[in-house]
Parts: structure tokens; C-alpha cells; sequence
């Protein structure tokens, strides 16, 4: 008997650990999803060659990084939807706040890049968004330490 009660001491751990677990099996990490959790805005529908990939969870630093082409105006209302602003101290020959993924294309070879940053970020959040003289090519980093 008292090997079944030392169990029940175990069991808050237990459901600790597979809650979240189940948490993911039921309800996958997606691209849309986590935008719209995290950043605030909504992945646009006529987003195409999209990429992603996650960092972290609940439990360590998030790092989000996507990168997609969409028209003009969805970037544009990316930009007003994660109340991002014109980064004007930024240069692709300076300090980078994050780098393209192997694999992906490369910013610093754009025509004229211009970055966007969240200027009233919450405490240990950073959020970007990098994106080429059209508008046209985008990559978006959310972070928290």
C-alpha cells in the first residue's frame, strides 16, 4: 500500500509533463498560428514561398523567424498590425538583429532593404520585419529572452 501512495506523489509531475505534450499533439505549432499569438497580425493569404522556423517554447526563449513574398499592401498591413515602425538607424553592412537561414534567400543581396522594429516592445520582446524596396519579400523575427 505504501508503494501506491509514494505513486500519487508523482502524478502532479506527471500531468505537468504531458499536458503540454498533449497540448501539441492536438494543436500543432503552425506558421498562421503563431504570427497571429505572438506577433499580433495575421499570416496574408496571398503569401507565397513561406518559411519558418521556431525556437523555444514556454519554458525558453522564443525565436520565430518567417520569411514569405506577398503583395505590397499585406506587408503594409503586417507592418500596422505589429504597430511597427521605419527603422532608420538600420544597414545590412551594420549590426544585424538576425540573419537569413540557410537556404533562404539573403536580404543583405536586396535592393534597398528597409527594416521595421517595434519601438514600445514589451519587456524582452524584440519584433522586426525586414523587407525589400517593393515590399514584395519580407522576413519577420520575434524574439524573447
Amino acid at each position: 500500500m505504501a508503494v501506491l501512495s509514494e505513486c500519487w506523489v508523482l502524478a502532479p509531475a506527471v500531468v505537468a509533463f504531458l499536458l503540454p505534450l498533449l497540448y501539441l499533439i492536438i494543436n500543432p505549432p503552425t506558421a498562421s498560428q503563431r504570427l497571429a499569438t505572438f506577433g499580433g497580425a495575421e499570416l496574408p493569404q496571398d503569401a507565397t514561398e513561406l518559411r519558418y522556423h521556431f525556437a523555444g517554447d514556454g519554458m525558453t526563449d522564443y525565436d520565430d523567424i518567417y520569411y514569405f513574398r506577398c503583395s505590397s499592401n499585406e506587408t503594409q498591413r503586417i507592418i500596422s498590425a505589429m504597430r511597427l515602425k521605419k527603422d532608420d538607424s538600420f544597414s545590412v553592412t551594420g549590426h544585424l538583429e538576425f540573419h537569413p537561414r540557410p537556404g533562404w534567400p539573403d536580404f543583405r543581396q536586396w535592393t534597398g532593404p528597409v527594416q521595421y522594429r517595434r519601438d514600445d516592445e514589451p519587456a524582452g520582446w524584440s519584433y522586426y520585419l525586414l523587407t525589400d524596396k517593393r515590399h514584395e519579400q519580407v522576413y519577420i523575427s520575434i524574439g524573447c529572452i
